[in-house]
């Protein structure tokens, strides 16, 4: 019985140096004589004892009979140099790789292969039911040359060629996955009941310098994703598809009056049929928000936007009232992908129905003329109009 130590070599493209982690220890093979050796420690993986020779893990010291085998188990239970290299120099680089169809074993060597993830053609797979996001897919509808390829050889010897060069894309940090070890940290917080703002704030907190990871981009829907991929509860998230999701909602509380409109996409309005079909509106306001707008709407209305909380483009509309203590209170909420006057009628009218009554006394808003204009239409005359002095300072600063 004779052990040699075994370890792989990383050939790196034409502009990365050789490092310590270019010699990757892996394996030790183990070989026996078919006649007289006694084949001990067979893990359950090996599907035949008779088996001349013998993959043998060094460091939990099982041994199985076929090395695909151990290649398995090695990456499961025992994540070697390679991967902790491939891992740095994704972080470094702001790329990710991944193996599209796994390894495949011949008589002399088992090979295997990452591409970059970015690298191909982008397929519809919900038959066009759900929008595609903002940015855009992974996919670059082309094919970047940028991989790792390499193969494990029958003496054991680990073969990696890597081509560093992408071409096609930039590597943007929003089309990147976050890592396994972040989910798992982020799946533990989630567990303990960490309110999802106060894992955003540790998030950002976590930022030094201009080292900016994929991580730092965390949002609530990669909270809510993560949630979901370990089976965590989330009352709020009704399906994983947002769209069933918001109609389950829906569902839930029509019976209630707060939904005062609600058109999904792909869907002409027959109502409203100034609206695409494209489009997307969900005005709300529930019982308690309509109580505050009846009791302190005569004094002063305010119009406020909120852009950038989702994916899909669509903005926050929020009406407010100053109560008692002259702090303001969202008394109603309209979601949209466009924010124009058609919109703004089709809220403010909702409002107006809801109410039986005009509001319009102070009017504030920042500078844009689609809220005042839609308001005046519905509303008719206010005897002042305000603009919010944080968004005037801002136009004043971009003009000069």
């Amino acid at each position: 019985m004779t052990h040699r130590e075994v370890s792989g070599t990383v050939v790196r493209g034409p502009n990365r140096p050789r490092s310590p982690t270019d010699r990757i220890p892996f394996i030790t093979i183990e070989r026996m004589e078919q006649d007289n050796g006694s084949l001990e420690n067979i893990d359950e993986t090996a599907p035949n004892k008779n088996y001349a020779a013998v993959a043998f893990c060094n460091t939990c010291e099982k041994s199985f009979s076929e090395l695909s085998n151990l290649t398995k188990h090695v990456r499961r239970f025992h994540p070697d140099e390679f991967y902790t290299w491939k891992g740095q120099m994704e972080r470094e680089t702001q790329s990710y790789f991944i193996n599209e169809h796994g390894s495949y074993n011949t008589n002399s060597f088992t090979k295997f292969k990452y591409v970059c993830h970015r690298s191909g053609i982008f397929k519809f797979e919900s038959k066009k039911i759900r929008h595609l996001k903002v940015q855009g897919s992974h996919k670059i509808n082309g094919f970047c040359p940028a991989e790792i390829s390499g193969k494990i050889l029958k003496n054991g010897i680990c073969e990696v060629e890597f081509v560093s060069q992408h071409n096609g894309h930039d590597n943007n940090l929003g089309h990147l996955n976050l890592s396994k070890t972040a989910r798992e940290d982020l799946a533990a917080k989630i567990s303990l009941n960490v309110p999802s703002d106060t894992i955003l704030d540790e998030v950002r907190d976590s930022i030094s310098g201009d080292q900016i990871e994929r991580l730092h981009l965390l949002t609530k829907k990669d909270l809510s994703n993560i949630q979901q991929c370990f089976n965590l509860n989330n009352e709020s998230v009704r399906h994983a598809n947002d769209a069933i999701s918001v109609e389950a909602w829906i569902k839930e509380v029509e019976l209630t009056g707060t939904v005062l409109y609600y058109k999904p996409q792909d869907i002409q309005s027959e109502e409203h049929k100034e609206l695409k079909s494209e489009d997307f509106v969900l005005i709300i306001m529930n019982k308690g928000q309509t109580e505050m707008i009846e009791k302190y709407g005569n004094d002063c209305i305010c119009i406020d936007g909120t852009h950038g909380l989702n994916a899909y483009g669509f903005e926050l509309i929020t009406l407010l009232v100053l109560d008692d203590i002259r702090e303001g209170f969202p008394c109603a909420f309209c979601i949209s992908n466009r924010t124009d006057e058609v919109t703004m009628r089709i809220f403010f009218t909702c409002i107006k129905e809801k109410l039986g009554r005009n509001l319009h006394f102070i009017f504030m808003s920042d500078m844009t003329q689609s809220f005042y204009n839609a308001w005046v239409q519905v509303m008719g005359p206010v005897k002042f109009r305000l603009k919010c002095i944080n968004i005037c300072e801002h136009y004043s600063k971009k003009e000069t």
